[in-house]
């Protein structure tokens, strides 16, 4: 039996609710920001196996996932790439590996950051690549980044030596920066080596 000093489940979703009770600083929310300081002193809204419409070992991966992610205002969004059919001279794709998740090709998902990374925010989108790749279908993600996001996206000859991370957020926006580890590239003249006219394209 419920005691009388019990309330309902509708008062107490009432009071945890109430803006008399938020945890977060009205002021804060209220406060702006000029976007001087370094992109790394910010908070930023991210995802984990964005290309997933459901649970981590059986859904569909989709590059309509990417859009909807950025339309929502995520700024830094999961990409695990893989070789897809054809080995070395196949294209590649996006699943998680090791799963029964479906696949997308990776040129759907560059294609969907590109359409829709600045349609709601002009803050900078952080790609996060998790490369599983050979080296050739690598050069061939760099290929597609490249001429998906074009001048959008962030090269390091354009930091002249500054990482990312120190760059003011508001020199970074409308620009994609991609992070992650990749295979290092054979030397020149190895029989592994990827021509330079493939990672230049």
């Amino acid at each position: 039996a419920l005691h009388k000093e019990s309330i309902s489940v509708a008062d107490f979703c009432a009071l945890i609710m109430s803006r008399l009770n938020s945890v977060i600083d009205e002021e804060v929310l209220r406060a702006t920001d000029d976007g001087s300081a370094p992109v790394a002193h910010y908070y930023v809204a991210s995802s984990h196996n964005s290309y997933l419409d459901g649970g981590q070992l059986s859904s569909t991966s989709s590059a309509d996932m990417y859009r909807r992610l950025l339309l929502q205002g995520c700024r830094s969004l999961e990409i695990d790439c893989w070789d897809g059919p054809g080995g070395a001279d196949g294209e590649p794709i996006v699943t998680h590996g090791g799963t029964l998740c479906t696949k997308v090709p990776f040129d759907d998902v560059a294609r969907a950051c590109a359409e829709a990374a600045f349609v709601t925010s002009p803050l900078p989108v952080v790609l996060g690549l998790d490369m599983h790749c050979s080296l050739p279908q690598q050069a061939r993600v760099a290929q597609l980044l490249r001429r998906h996001l074009g001048a959008a996206l962030l090269l390091p000859a354009e930091l002249g030596g500054a990482t990312p991370a120190t760059v003011p957020l508001r020199s970074l926006h409308r620009r994609f920066l991609i992070k992650g580890r990749i295979r290092p590239l054979p030397a020149a003249g190895s029989p592994h080596a990827v021509p330079a006219a493939e990672l230049d394209a």
